[in-house]
């Protein structure tokens, strides 16, 4: 004997059958044998058919409304085959929703509604487009500027000693050579000409030229020292500090006399500094 497709269940038997499995009289009570699985699968279909059957009743009600404000906007009286608006609902044959005037219609607004559609989808696609690539281009820049900060400040001769320089008068841009010795430093490297033995044969002239030599250069290294240490102040009026006269060192440091111009050159502040 054939099995008989047994009919899907309806609403209230799922619910009664939902109830009799969480209450634990699953068994007892169920003369189909359904179980978990086939109870929820069949209250699936039952809700997806339902709305299926909705939507399908709302197609059907809308493409109603949009046939009848269609014919009127055509010019077709509801009950006139010619549209003369002459005759009523009583007299002719009711224009059908399925002719070819209509129909024709039809198709035509849909295509400009579509048409108008797809030029705003276009739009907004490059709209999205140019704004990707101006983020883009922006992360682009900002990722440029802190590779090249970064570089910047892992290379000290490009930002020695800040990151400012005074136009410095007399025209040495200390970025290019390599900076003055303190001059503490530098005596220690050159220390005082002495008359030792291998100089013993040395006559006082050849002693006093190597000794003015030398301090020669020891002043020339003090005066380079203090041009090549601008102020601590980032100010405007920075470039107008000058480094004037080395005043000595000691077992503190050195220290240098500074003075600042106007720009007619004249002497309008001092400044003793001094460095450890």
């Amino acid at each position: 004997m054939e099995d008989v497709p047994q009919r899907p269940p309806t609403e209230a038997e799922l619910h009664d059958a939902e109830e009799r499995f969480w209450s634990g009289r699953q068994t007892d009570e169920n003369p189909r044998g359904w179980t978990e699985e086939q109870l929820v699968a069949a209250a699936e279909e039952e809700a997806s058919s339902a709305a299926t059957n909705g939507a399908k009743e709302e197609d059907k009600v809308h493409e109603r409304e949009e046939a009848t404000l269609e014919e009127v906007d055509l010019g077709l009286d509801i009950g006139s085959e010619e549209g003369d608006f002459d005759s009523g609902v009583d007299v002719g044959i009711p224009a059908s929703p399925q002719s070819p005037n209509r129909k024709a219609k039809s198709a035509e607004a849909e295509n400009e509604k579509l048409k108008k559609r797809l030029a705003d989808l276009e739009d907004l696609l490059a709209d999205e487009r140019a704004n990707r690539q101006r983020a883009e281009k922006e992360a682009q820049d900002r990722y440029r500027e802190a590779r090249a900060l970064k570089r910047e400040l892992k290379n000290p001769k490009d930002t020695y000693p800040y990151s400012f320089w005074p136009a410095t008068p007399w025209n040495r841009d200390p970025d290019r050579e390599e900076l003055p010795q303190p001059p503490q430093l530098w005596k220690k490297n050159n220390p005082h000409p002495v008359i030792k033995e291998h100089y013993a044969r040395e006559g006082v002239r050849q002693y006093e030229e190597r000794e003015n030599e030398w301090k020669r250069k020891r002043n020339a290294n003090r005066v380079a020292w203090m041009r090549s240490r601008p102020h601590m102040w980032p100010t405007d009026d920075e470039s107008r500090w000058h480094g004037v006269r080395f005043l000595g060192q000691g077992s503190y440091g050195s220290a240098g006399l500074w003075v600042r111009v106007d720009d007619t050159n004249t002497i309008i502040d001092v400044s003793l500094t001094r460095t450890c």
